[in-house]
């Protein structure tokens, strides 16, 4: 459940859906103004209006990559896998040059966390660190982690 503010915008995804299963449900906490616009008119407003289609396409592009990140996060099988992940995809060299409290927020776990999965991944013989360079040592044990 979301708590929203005045500004915000909500039914977004029932804007141009014909599926009523993306109809929103608000309730107010207290005495509330909602704008309801019809699709017709919103294709007018960003056909017409560029300051309005610029910010549109911002927060649509804002929904994705939170619900973007939200699905990596529960697909992906912890801090391991999430290392794992992020080292294939940014090691085209086979080498990462990162401080560890940088890798963990990229990641979105704790340091704690972070250093557990380098001693998961290290014992494996999957990685190799030195200072803030993780070196990749096995690609496809690597990939058998997620």
């Amino acid at each position: 459940m979301s708590t929203l503010e005045p500004g915000n915008i909500f039914g977004a995804a029932a804007l141009y859906s014909d599926f009523s299963q993306f109809a929103a449900t608000i309730t107010a906490k207290r005495a509330s103004r909602c704008l309801l616009l019809e699709q017709n008119l919103v294709d007018r407003l960003l056909s017409q209006e560029p300051t309005i289609r610029e910010n549109y396409l911002r927060y649509l592009t804002g929904r994705i990559w939170f619900l973007s990140g939200r699905l990596q996060a529960l697909s992906q099988p912890g801090a391991e896998g999430k290392l794992a992940r992020y080292l294939l995809a940014n090691c085209p060299q086979g080498a990462l040059t990162c401080p560890a409290a940088n890798l963990a927020q990229r990641l979105g776990i704790s340091r704690a966390s972070l250093y557990r999965a380098f001693e998961a991944l290290e014992s494996s013989g999957l990685i190799r660190r030195s200072g803030k360079t993780i070196t990749v040592t096995d690609s496809a044990g690597l990939e058998a982690v997620l």
